[in-house]
């Protein structure tokens, strides 16, 4: 959040700092009941004021607007989206239009998990991040989080879910010591998932959501040693972690190179991205040499010549008679890393696919020259 008002700050897009636009989000049930390891769908409405909107979904990476998000505070429990509302397309994003007040301009219908397999009860803590935004000047307000409480409780026999008997296309590894064996052999990351598909309803959703789709079984199998860790399995206890299902990106010398990982396919795979192409994720962490990989290095013509050598989520700016100044990513799709540099404050978007990459000047993106 504070990458976003620092940037809106910066170009002056925050129209006040009182008396912002607030949207209301009203919870449908006030206490919610499920077995352990389940779950409960809860449905979230929206109010807003007319003229103006606030962000569902981004349609471009290239896009700085903060969507709306759900996360639950408290351990043990977690929350993902299952529906969102009717939005219409605006610029680079998909948005909800406001209606004023007294009618709802859409729904959200969300899930808690309760993720430990326990017997529980506790009152919930709903943290929803959102931006609003001015319909008519355009002008965004500052990011703002809101809270709402939830009594849930977890009660009985924990939940079994069935299992598939058909074999995953993904080669897990299931031994601890074999996968980071392989991994430094073959110098590649770790992706770990320390799971409990027989109970856990959240793992379940992974499974269908994430590790059913072609594109991460190509990933995982071609680019990391894929390390499944089940709740039965005595390796867990090699890692620190307070729920199913918790997922990781290691070095070979099992350093933790990211602890969040994306629970959709796209957000998932943008994740691992920066860890594809050689072990570890900086050359201190591999121990000042390449590993056998070199990282990926792009040049770009406009203003000022430069090359950029991409270290997982840093990258180096290199420009001849002048220091190196770092940049760091703050996110990427399938077409683009958005990098910002740390001294500059400038925005860069690097393609991923195809040739066209941006610079933010000007409240603009503008297009620059790559050349090989």
């Amino acid at each position: 959040m504070r990458l976003y008002w620092t940037f809106f700050l910066s170009l002056g897009l925050v129209s006040t700092l009182f008396g912002q636009t607030k949207p209301k989000f009203v919870l449908a049930d006030k206490s919610i009941q499920m077995q352990p390891g389940g779950s409960k769908q809860v449905r979230v409405d929206v109010y807003l004021p007319k003229n103006n909107h606030l962000y569902i979904k981004r349609l471009n990476s290239l896009s700085f607007n903060l969507p709306t998000e759900f996360a639950v505070k408290n351990s043990g429990w977690a929350v993902a989206v299952d529906t969102y509302p009717w939005g219409v397309e605006k610029d680079d994003d998909l948005i909800l239009k406001g209606k004023g007040m007294k009618r709802k301009a859409g729904t959200y219908v969300i899930s808690i998990f309760e993720t430990k397999g326990k017997a529980n009860q506790t009152n919930l803590k709903l943290k929803i991040k959102t931006q609003v935004c001015n319909s008519k000047t355009n002008i965004c307000y500052r990011p703002q989080t809101i809270q709402k409480r939830l009594a849930a409780k977890a009660s009985g026999k924990k939940r079994i879910l069935f299992m598939s008997q058909r074999s995953s296309p993904i080669r897990w590894v299931t031994s601890y010591d074999k996968a980071f064996n392989q991994a430094k052999s073959q110098n590649k990351n770790v992706f770990v998932i320390i799971t409990a598909p027989t109970w856990c309803g959240y793992c379940k959703r992974l499974e269908r959501d994430v590790f059913s789709k072609s594109r991460v079984h190509s990933v995982l199998n071609k680019k990391f040693i894929p390390l499944r860790v089940l709740d039965s399995n005595p390796d867990k206890r090699k890692f620190s972690f307070r729920g199913y299902p918790t997922m990781y990106v290691m070095s070979p010398k099992a350093k933790i190179l990211s602890k969040r990982v994306g629970r959709r396919e796209s957000s998932f795979l943008s994740t691992l991205s920066p860890y594809e192409n050689s072990a570890g994720g900086t050359e201190e962490e591999k121990g000042g040499g390449n590993g056998g990989k070199t990282s990926k290095t792009y040049s770009y013509v406009i203003q000022v010549k430069g090359k950029f050598v991409n270290k997982g989520k840093n990258w180096v700016r290199r420009v001849k008679g002048k220091k190196d100044e770092i940049f760091t990513e703050v996110r990427r799709d399938r077409n683009y890393a958005i990098i910002r540099g740390k001294k500059s404050q400038q925005y860069i978007a690097f393609p991923l696919r195809g040739k066209k990459g941006y610079i933010y000047q000007n409240r603009k993106w503008l297009p620059y020259i790559e050349i090989e």
